[in-house]
């Protein structure tokens, strides 16, 4: 399969019917161009994976039916902007070099359940506000070493990983799954298991020991 490279060309701010704009996994590099924000059907939007560079453009604050947004596994620096997310059901920052605060405005986000914001540069202390998220069940922290203070008291449904992180977790009854390490011991697979990714995990035992 061929990897497209280059930038992102400005012309597909044109397509202003387009729902889904999967552009993940190639080698795309430059920044992501302001008309993308012209887009305003889209639903999902994920160029995870590429080698994007530059902040993420304030203007797709215009992409209000946006439910999942993959912005994962690229080289985004600069801060997460100050904008609505309302809809978003699902948000990877991840694997990025992203920094500064993490912002209080996640906390009108009712609909995040996933909120990926692992291996950044992140500062300061998770807000209290982030609790307040009625339907998040991942917190994704792990390797934000500039990370500190308590981690505050989120539902037991919600799963904090936090490892390599200067934060301190006094409620660790009430999250179980926080900080475990990736084995498949710990991974708690129940019921019917339909599908498996271990893929990009530092497993310390054989799969074969848990079948």
């Amino acid at each position: 399969m061929n990897k497209h490279n280059g930038a992102i060309p400005i012309e597909i701010g044109q397509l202003h019917k387009l729902s889904i704009l999967n552009l993940s996994c190639n080698s795309l590099g430059g920044s992501i161009p302001s008309e993308i924000s012209s887009l305003s059907s889209l639903s999902l939007l994920n160029l995870q994976g590429n080698n994007l560079n530059g902040s993420i453009p304030t203007s797709i604050e215009n992409l209000k039916l946006l439910i999942e947004r993959q912005l994962g596994e690229n080289q985004l620096s600069g801060v997460i902007p100050s904008m609505p997310w309302i809809l978003q059901v699902s948000l990877n920052l991840s694997g990025n070099h992203i920094s500064g605060y993490i912002p209080r405005i996640f906390d009108n986000l009712v609909s995040l359940e996933v909120l990926d914001l692992s291996n950044n540069k992140f500062s300061h202390s998770i807000p209290k506000e982030l609790t307040e998220m009625s339907a998040l069940t991942q917190l994704l922290l792990a390797n934000n070493p500039l990370l500190s203070g308590e981690i505050p008291k989120f539902s037991e449904h919600v799963e904090v990983v936090y490892s390599g992180t200067g934060m301190i977790n006094n409620t660790a009854p009430d999250n179980p799954t926080a900080n475990r390490p990736n084995t498949v011991a710990t991974s708690f697979l129940v019921g019917i298991v339909i599908q498996l990714v271990v893929s990009k995990k530092l497993l310390s035992s054989s799969i074969s020991d848990y079948t």
